[in-house]
């Protein structure tokens, strides 16, 4: 079974999870998965967390690396999540300065989709992302 299945919407993609656990053991193979779709440039990415039902910190902290590498290059890695407990979790840690994260595809695309159409380059979050380095 793939761990990432991916949607190429033109100046963007969605990358929808295989997985119901991001934890200390599939991090690895879901980062490797999900960064390998940053072939673009700049990578626009929505990560599609619809099947994910626990992640631990390992995994919170591969969600910040792999936002942190892909606003480095210019682009963005944003959450569409639907679990109520996994955004309690995300608003618990105080993600949101630094990963944004929203409540369905619909509205991450929204999101990516106005960015791209004003070219931004996501600076201020970049900015962020570094400063929790």
């Amino acid at each position: 079974m793939e761990i990432v299945r991916v949607s190429d919407r033109g100046r963007y993609r969605v990358v929808s999870l295989n997985v119901e656990e991001m934890d200390f053991i599939r991090t690895k193979a879901i980062a490797e998965g999900v960064e390998s779709t940053f072939t673009a440039e700049p990578p626009w990415v929505i990560l599609d967390l619809a099947n994910l039902r626990y992640i631990d910190s390992t995994g919170l902290n591969s969600l910040l690396t792999m936002s942190r590498k892909a606003s480095g290059r210019g682009g963005e890695l944003v959450i569409a999540c639907e679990n109520e407990m996994l955004l309690k979790f995300f608003e618990i840690a105080n993600i949101s300065p630094y990963l944004r994260v929203f409540k369905s595809i619909p509205d991450a695309e929204r999101h990516v989709a106005h960015h791209i159409s004003r070219g931004s380059d996501s600076e201020g979050l970049r900015k962020a992302s570094e400063s929790f380095q």
